[in-house]
Parts: C-alpha cells; structure tokens; sequence
C-alpha cells in the first residue's frame, strides 16, 4: 500500500512538473496547443515565438530547441531525449569569413524523433517519418518512411 502511494505521488509530482513547462514556454512566447506534455526539461536559444507545437506531441528531457529561425512541430510527434533542433548555422567562405544564417525546420504530424537526433536547418520531415538514434538529418524526409545514419539515409517503408 505504501509502495503505491509513493508511485501515485510521484506520478503526479511528474505531471505537475510538465505542467509548469509547458506554462513557461507559453509564457516566454511559444505557441504550445493542448495536451502536449513534457517529460523533463527541454532547452532553448533564441525566440522561443519561433516555436510552435501540435496537439498531443511529447517532448522528453533535454531537448534542445535552437530558435533562431520558425520550428514548427505537427501534432501527436514524439520527440525523445537528447533530439536536436538547430534553425540557426555557420558557413564559412573561401576567404575564411563566418556567415550566420537561419533556416527554418518542419515536423508533418505523427512524426518521431529518436533519442539523440541532430536536425539541421532547413530540412522538412513528413507526416509519419521515423528517424533512427543518433541520426543526423541534412535533407528533407518523405513521408511514411524511416530514415537513419549520419547522414541520414533510407531504410524503409513503414506501413501504416
């Protein structure tokens, strides 16, 4: 009996500590609709009004959100932890001269990101693409499909 209770409170401990996420990134300007929920701390740079998250999509701990340019996430994706997410870069020319430069980022709906993900700018996902672990994605990703390497590349066709 005293085993449950302690599961129920920290359940609900978990719960309350997502809430408040959720709450300040809506207040620091970011476009968060209902029921999205947040297993951790993710973490940001930039403008956080350049992000925008679906419905019912989970974010875990430790995402990382570089907000320089629009990142605009689809409804019921899940993005694990560790994932990455950079709108803003550096290119350097021939005469060693640093340009910045921002791109934005796309997530269809039902997409899901895997633990350590590194998405780079400019690049779309598709509604229902998988990336693998540890991936890098450096070009869009068609739709249905699951993607993984650095770069990434494709494995296969999901069925759905």
């Amino acid at each position: 009996m005293c085993n449950r209770f302690f599961i129920f409170l920290y359940n609900r401990l978990r719960s309350l500590k997502g809430s408040f996420y959720r709450i300040k990134f809506r207040m620091l300007g970011a476009n968060i609709s209902s029921g999205v929920i947040f297993y951790g701390e993710p973490n940001f740079i930039g403008d956080l009004r350049n992000l925008s998250i679906g419905k019912n999509s989970t974010i875990n701990q430790g995402v990382f959100f570089n907000c320089a340019d629009k990142i605009i996430i689809g409804e019921n994706c899940r993005l694990s932890s560790f994932s990455q997410f950079h709108t803003g870069a550096l290119t350097m020319t021939c005469k060693n001269d640093r340009i910045h430069y921002s791109k934005p980022i796309e997530l269809g709906d039902n997409v899901w990101i895997s633990s350590g993900v590194i998405v780079n700018p400019g690049i779309i996902i598709s509604s229902g693409a998988v990336i693998a672990p540890g991936s890098v994605v450096t070009k869009a990703i068609p739709s249905n499909e699951f993607h993984g390497g650095v770069p990434t590349r494709f494995i296969k066709k999901i069925d759905i």
